[in-house]
């Protein structure tokens, strides 16, 4: 696989025990990309805050980014992949439509 292409799986919980590393590691060159990566999402972050925009703008920024997601998601696939990691019981539904 190519290393620009892994990405870790993080479960949105904690466990008890040894499970919060990687067993063995990971070779360079994917700890490389891995880093990469969490660079360039801290760099966008940094510019989006510091463009300064208004609260409208940041809600208009948002739904713009939302949307060329979703379309990216759909164009490449993984919209599907997505989905299968959601229960599709008509109560987790109604939960995770619920306002938090």
């Amino acid at each position: 696989m190519n290393p620009k292409d892994f990405y870790v799986f993080v479960t949105p919980f904690d466990m008890e025990g040894d499970t919060k590393e990687i067993p063995g590691g990971l070779p360079e060159e994917y700890e490389r990309a891995l880093h990469h990566r969490e660079r360039d999402v801290k760099r966008w972050q940094r510019t989006v805050k510091e463009a300064g925009l208004s609260k409208e703008q940041k809600k208009q920024f948002q739904s713009i980014v939302e949307a060329k997601f979703q379309a990216w998601l759909a164009e490449t696939g993984n919209k599907r992949q997505l989905d299968g990691l959601v229960p599709s019981s008509p109560t987790h539904r109604a939960a995770m439509d619920s306002p938090r």
